[in-house]
């Protein structure tokens, strides 16, 4: 199976650039060395992670709670994190293409966020629906290349976080989410390797797609796990942050 890479000077949602309600400018930890203008060259160590931000139904809704009580609202857009943050010296190619061979694993799927829940300081919607297939994509991603930045000291729970607070404020910012109605549903076509800037907002630097066929549009989570697990030894992957 084929996987379908855009670069990030190409759009990459449906909303024009104007429109997006997040900063582009770009998120990454590593430094920039003197006199040098092309991050993606010059660079010796950066922060990526890989996530899904598909276009939900209602995500006005879960914006506008994520500006008032999400530091990281106007640095990233809503998403379910696949591989979280970690440090990174590898070539964008090299990290396009493993990307691309996890998704070429699976087609496109619908999803579905439940009520809010509470973890630490973070107030988040779970996938309900869809939930699965996003976990084998997860535990795919951390085999091979990425395995040594896996954390399985919590096990991974699909989600959208909507809010971090102070733990004296939680108990009220729970009570205002859950006013949210939704329904918060999304087809899941792609999948975005992003660079965490200094300020920690998002730069896209490819866009993986699944691919799409008349015969066979999507795969079934069960499936995907099956193609997900083979020759591997199953296992629970941790969170580390949002």
């Amino acid at each position: 199976m084929r996987f379908f890479a855009k670069h990030a000077s190409e759009q990459v949602t449906g909303l024009a650039e104007e429109e997006l309600p997040y900063d582009k400018s770009g998120r990454d930890g590593g430094r920039m060395q003197e006199g040098t203008s092309d991050p993606h060259k010059e660079w010796a160590m950066m922060r990526r992670s890989l996530y899904l931000s598909p276009a939900f139904s209602h995500a006005s809704e879960i914006e506008a709670f994520r500006r008032a009580h999400d530091p990281l609202a106007l640095k990233i857009p809503p998403h379910v994190t696949l591989v979280f943050p970690f440090p990174s010296s590898l070539g964008r190619e090299e990290l396009a293409a493993h990307a691309g061979e996890a998704a070429a694993l699976t087609g496109c799927f619908r999803i579905a966020l439940g009520r809010p829940q509470i973890r630490r300081e973070y107030i988040w919607l779970p996938v309900i629906q869809g939930g699965d297939a996003i976990t084998a994509l997860h535990d795919t991603l951390y085999r091979g290349l990425l395995n040594q930045h896996l954390d399985s000291s919590r096990p991974y729970e699909p989600h959208v976080t909507i809010a971090r607070v102070s733990e004296s404020d939680l108990d009220s910012v729970y009570r205002l989410a859950l006013a949210l109605r939704g329904p918060y549903e999304a087809q899941v076509d792609r999948l975005f390797i992003e660079l965490i800037l200094p300020d920690e907002s998002s730069k896209i630097e490819e866009v993986i797609e699944f691919e799409k066929t008349e015969a066979d549009p999507t795969v079934s989570a069960n499936d995907l796990h099956a193609r997900a697990s083979h020759g591997h030894d199953s296992r629970d992957a941790g969170t580390g942050q949002e």
